[in-house]
Order: C-alpha cells, then structure tokens, then sequence
C-alpha cells in the first residue's frame, strides 16, 4: 500500500499575549499582517473540503482530512496488485496575473477565477506529458501586500476557480500556501499597484497498465497539435510592454466589444481529460508536449538531431483573436510571434502514423479536432513552418 505525505512546517514558539501583540503590530507596520490573511486561507480551507472527494474519481486515492498540521496525507486505495507510478511537477505563473490585476482595477472584475485556473492548468499540462493523472495540487500565492488578501472579489473568484478546475479534472486541494512578499512581490505602479505571484506543485499517478511517456519521438513521427482557445500564458511579459505604449492599455478595444486584456484572458484549455481518454483507450504516444513557453520553436526542445516539417497549421478562422491580434497589430515579426506565442496549438502529440485516426476520433468527442501539422525527419533542430513559405525557426536554448 502506498502512501504519500506533504507537510509544510511554520515556525512555534512561546509568548506572552502581550509580546505577541506588540510583535504582530510591527509585523504589520512592516506590510505583513496575517490577521488580513486569515479570511483568504479560510476560502482556500473551505475549497480544500470540497475538493477532497474528487481525487477518487481517479480510482486509485484516498485522500485524508488532517487538522493538526498544514498539508495533506494520501493513499493507494485501488484495486491493482502492482503499485502505480507517481509523477509531480511544480510551475510558476508568471505575469499573466498582473494582467488580470490592471484589468480589475479599470472595470471591478477581477478574472482571477481564470488566473487560479490558468495556474493550476500550465502545472497539469507537465504532469499529463507524462502520462499522469494529476489528484492533488498544492498551490501558492504570493502578494506584495496583505491587503490583497482582503479583497472579496479577487480572493473568491481566485478561490471559485480552483474548484472548478478540481472538479473539471477530478483532482483535490488540500492544501497550499499565502504570504505577503511584499519586497519581492512589486508590480509597476502604472499597471497596477498591486499584485501576486501564483504557483505550485501537481502530483499525479500513472496507472499499471498504462505507459509512462518520457520523450520518445522519432524519425518518421507523425506531429498532431491540439488547439489552444487563446495566448494560454506564453509572452505575458512582452504583452505587458506592448500594452503600456497603447494609449488605452489592456482596454484597447480590439474587435467590437472585446478588449485586447480580456482576450488575452480567455480561459485556457484543459488538456487533462483528452489524454486520459486516449490512455485508457490504449493509444500508444510516443510524446506529449506542451506549447508552453517558447511558442511553436519549443518543439525544437528535444536536444536530439531531428528536424521539423510543419506543413499546414490550425486554419485561419480558428485562430483565437489575441492570438491573430498579436500576430497581425502589434509589429511582432513572424519569428518571434512564432517564437514565443502558441499561434493556436496548446498540446502536441507526437505518434506512429498507423495511430492518427484514432486519436483524431477520440479528440472529436471532446469537440476539437486534433491537426495532423508535421512529421519528425533526421536533422539538427530546426522548425520548418512550411505553411509560412518555409520560415525556420531555431530551437530554443534551454
């Protein structure tokens, strides 16, 4: 029987009530004050018990309730006699929240329900690259003041949308983390003049019978890519800087009714269910990757010899408008648009040929096709877009 325990320790000791006061007055004279805390980690408790029936559903966890400590406890409770695999990941967010942040403050919505979501999910995408099944994710959010967590409207949607996620993708939050940073955690005034840093750790569980996928694309693979419903939260950082030189910021209207901020906020895609179905469908994959970070040249990632024929791409009339926005308004040449953002594919999936069909009938059930974008050729990683009149993109360094 397997069993999995995450405790996180904060420091004891012993006081006078009086000591204490006085301390915590110049704890929050410094801009940290926990009392302000207290009602966004009574949220994220109550989003802990509503999710803890969840992980079940991946037939294989038992999630116990603790009450003396911060963390969580779980345990094998399925009905294999060989143990499964574990797998787990952590993520940071990055800039997208400060997005949300500006945008709250121009309008008093807050769209963090889409950050928690986004958070949890660009942690997920690395754990069912795997072929895990993610069950507990312990988040962190990290603001530059307490004050921000005071704030009903940003700490319930950001707490709406972590239990939505769970229950999306059948995982629970048992626990996580809340500190105010505030030397560490400074957003530019002219943004926003708050803001927070999301991140956390997934772990999730390869079932025996299915296959553990650690990179084994090939010659002759075929490249199947996954839509993306928008920019996800690759380039948050040169969105920023591109916004700050609109006269209208994150509130240019860039389509009738639609901003260029709550385009880029469109909520991101789970891929979880899709690679699931596909792993107890028996679907062998060779390779599962995400297109994070490093846009559509990430698939050059791989340090092996191989090169990449791309020879169609997502149609035009499906690509998401802050994705065509970016690409065609704000003078970004084609490289890096390329480069950097996932022009319309969040997944790719690298398989034998013979496995095409299937996948693309499974993908249907879930309502978006997969594209059969490319193959895999002996070369010394380089992306062909040939659909871009053969630009070639160089892979990325890391």
């Amino acid at each position: 029987m397997a069993v999995a325990v995450f405790w996180f320790f904060s420091n004891c000791g012993e006081r006078t009530t009086a000591n204490k006061e006085a301390a915590m007055s110049q704890y929050a004279e410094a801009g940290v004050d926990p009392s302000k805390i207290a009602s966004f980690k009574e949220l994220m408790r109550e989003v802990g018990r509503k999710t803890r029936h969840l992980a079940p559903q991946r037939r294989n966890v038992e999630i116990i309730s603790v009450r003396n400590s911060h963390g969580g406890i779980w345990q094998y409770a399925g009905v294999y006699s060989e143990q499964p695999i574990w797998n787990g990941t952590d993520e940071i967010l990055g800039h997208l929240s400060l997005i949300a942040e500006a945008i709250y403050q121009k309008t008093g919505k807050s769209y963090h329900d889409r950050v928690a979501r986004a958070a949890g999910l660009i942690i997920a995408v690395d754990v069912i690259a795997h072929g895990g099944m993610p069950f507990v994710w312990l988040d962190t959010v990290q603001a530059s003041s307490s004050d921000w967590f005071r704030d009903p409207v940003r700490s319930q949607d950001y707490a709406c949308g972590c239990l939505e996620l769970c229950r999306e993708i059948g995982c629970s939050l048992p626990a996580g983390e809340s500190a105010a940073t505030r030397y560490l955690v400074r957003p530019p005034e002219e943004i926003a003049p708050a803001g927070a840093l999301f991140s956390g750790f997934m772990c999730g569980v390869i079932h025996p019978g299915s296959h553990v996928i650690a990179g084994d694309r090939r010659p002759g693979n075929r490249i199947l890519g996954i839509p993306s419903t928008g920019v996800h939260t690759n380039g948050s950082s040169l969105l920023i800087a591109k916004a700050l030189a609109m006269p209208q910021g994150f509130m240019t209207e860039i389509e009738r009714g639609r901003t260029f901020g709550e385009e880029i906020l469109t909520p991101m895609r789970s891929y979880v269910q899709f690679v699931e179905a596909l792993l107890n469908a028996g679907v062998r994959i060779n390779e599962i990757l995400p297109g994070t970070g490093d846009g559509v040249a990430k698939l050059g990632v791989d340090k092996r010899p191989f090169d990449y024929h791309i020879e169609r791409w997502v149609p035009e009339s499906e690509i998401p408008l802050a994705l065509r926005y970016i690409r065609d308004e704000l003078g970004i040449p084609r490289a890096e648009y390329y480069g950097t953002f996932n022009a319309g594919i969040g997944l790719y999936l690298f398989v034998d040929s013979q496995h095409v069909g299937r996948i693309q009938g499974i993908s249907r059930q879930f309502g978006f096709p997969a594209y059969n974008l490319g193959r895999v050729v002996a070369g010394s990683r380089k992306i062909h877009l040939e659909f871009e009149g053969g630009l070639v993109l160089e892979a990325p360094d890391e």
